[in-house]
């Protein structure tokens, strides 16, 4: 057998949420033996509208042509997706085989687009159309399919909007763009493209002494995991596992075959999970709105969901969720290595620190319950997941320890066994007048730590002036905003100095 446990498919960083597609191959004489699955992976929202806070839309067919026509269908059945929450992160849609070979040319078909946007005054406004959106591509560079590989599709949700008049005197236009790519799974340190799955949560159907299968939130596709002795639970186990809401980190082996690295019970049946963006309301820093007490309650723009109350009309939409008993936490996994956030200059995600714009993971006991012509969720859990931010770099520096990484006049002492791993570099990053963050805060950019674990995509190194977007954990600290950068991928060149001098730094 090819894959020997899953601890020798262990990634190297964290991403929220993974996008696979299993596929087998083989179409030649009986007598050929049988090809090695191919592990596609669907990658959507990499590049999200900033005034946009949500976009739904079900994915109802994707058919790929080889090179000698033949039309390959590579989604069984249509699946409801959000697609903001996956800037830079991957979700499973589909478990099927295709033929290995060359693909020329991909079709898909969309509809039921639901947009969720922050109008000129600050409000959120809804759009909403049952139309079918048919794109048709031709590969270029072309798609091989040789071995177990990882096919992306990335919607590029800001260039799919071709308007959005923030005065709503115009409706929204959109026109789905989208690209691929083709990686093959990795025999070792699985990337999130190369067959990782990351934070995968959702109600688990069925489990035995060796694998357990769990359906994914709105999406809905099962996904039979294998389980084993290096396998970590917790907060349930196997026997405990059925009905259970769950989330899973797991890697593909070889042959397709998915195996569950760490298994976390979030609730029961009785009970919901919901990730979304907070919006106005949440509990703001007193030193911001200068309020004198902790509102119990604040507002969330639901993404995605699983558990009691839970159903598709509330994705896009803010439901009231009551902090008031809440324990807070960071979703960890893929962070800096022994990185204690509490020890390090108070850079903490709690009851004091939560802030408008910030992605975060609700888990309630009791599930989503309709109240006063609205939906109210009170939280036993709020958990901070990663995040994108798109932007202008500025003030990039380098060298520098953590204590400085935010302000010369703002040293921190850090404890040394807290600083296994530290910032090799920061920047700031200056939103655009749009960005959700910058229309949700007072702020205009957010400082990003750069650590040995961050990954760059598209660039080699970080500059100026240039166009990235960075996904990571988004945190307030001492009047500021602050992300911990899990990659940072090139968006384009730097702006030319002729229109863009100097950029300001908070």
């Amino acid at each position: 057998m090819l894959f020997t446990g899953p601890c020798a498919y262990r990634r190297l960083g964290g991403l929220a949420i993974t996008l696979l597609l299993v596929w087998a191959v083989g179409c030649g004489e009986s007598s050929t033996p049988v090809q090695p699955s191919s592990a596609v992976q669907v990658k959507v929202g990499d590049a999200a509208a900033d005034r946009v806070v949500a976009f739904e839309m079900t994915l109802t067919s994707l058919v790929l042509t080889t090179s000698n026509g033949q039309e390959v269908t590579a989604l069984a059945e249509p699946r409801r997706i959000e697609f903001t929450r996956l800037a830079g992160a991957l979700e499973p849609v589909a478990l099927l085989d295709i033929p290995q070979g060359i693909y020329t040319e991909a079709a898909l078909v969309g509809s039921n687009m639901h947009l969720t946007y922050i109008d000129a005054t600050g409000e959120l406004r809804e759009y909403t159309s049952s139309a079918n959106f048919n794109t048709s591509i031709m590969l270029d560079p072309k798609l091989t399919v040789n071995a177990s590989s990882v096919l992306g599709v990335d919607l590029n949700l800001a260039a799919s909007i071709l308007r959005l008049d923030s005065t709503n005197v115009e409706p929204p236009q959109f026109q789905p763009v989208y690209t691929f790519s083709v990686a093959p799974v990795s025999a070792t340190e699985q990337q999130e493209e190369e067959g990782a799955l990351e934070h995968v949560t959702g109600v688990v159907t069925a489990a035995d002494s060796g694998s357990f299968t769990m359906l994914l939130g709105q999406n809905g596709i099962p996904l039979s995991f294998a389980v084993d002795a290096s396998t970590t639970f917790q907060g349930v186990t196997l026997t405990t596992l059925p009905n259970m809401i769950v989330e899973v980190d797991g890697v593909t082996a070889a042959d397709g075959t998915l195996y569950a690295e760490r298994v976390a019970g979030l609730a029961n049946s009785n009970g919901a999970v919901l990730e979304g963006m907070l919006l106005n309301g949440a509990i703001i820093p007193a030193g911001v709105v200068r309020q004198t007490a902790r509102r119990p309650e604040g507002e969330l723009v639901v993404h995605d969901g699983m558990g009691s109350g839970m159903a598709d009309v509330l994705v896009g939409r803010p439901v009231t969720v009551d902090f008031s008993t809440a324990a807070y936490g960071i979703n960890g996994e893929g962070m800096p290595d022994g990185w204690a956030f509490d020890l390090i200059g108070g850079l903490v995600f709690n009851a004091a620190t939560i802030f408008p714009g910030q992605e975060v993971q609700i888990v309630s006991d009791t599930g989503i319950t309709p109240l006063a012509g609205g939906y109210t969720v009170p939280a036993r859990t709020v958990t901070l997941q990663e995040q994108a931010a798109s932007g202008v770099v500025s003030d990039y520096r380098d060298g520098l320890l953590f204590g400085v990484i935010f302000d010369s006049a703002k040293t921190q002492t850090v404890s040394p066994r807290s600083a296994v791993s530290m910032p090799t570099a920061a920047f700031d990053l200056q939103l655009p007048a749009d960005s959700y963050l910058r229309l949700l805060t007072p702020f205009t950019s957010v400082t990003v730590g750069i650590f040995p674990e961050t990954r760059l995509y598209g660039t080699s190194t970080v500059s100026d002036l240039m166009n990235v977007r960075v996904r990571g954990w988004l945190l307030y600290f001492d009047d500021q905003l602050v992300m911990i950068a899990d990659r940072v991928d090139f968006v384009s060149a730097p702006v030319p100095t002729i229109v863009r001098t100097s950029v300001p730094r908070r």
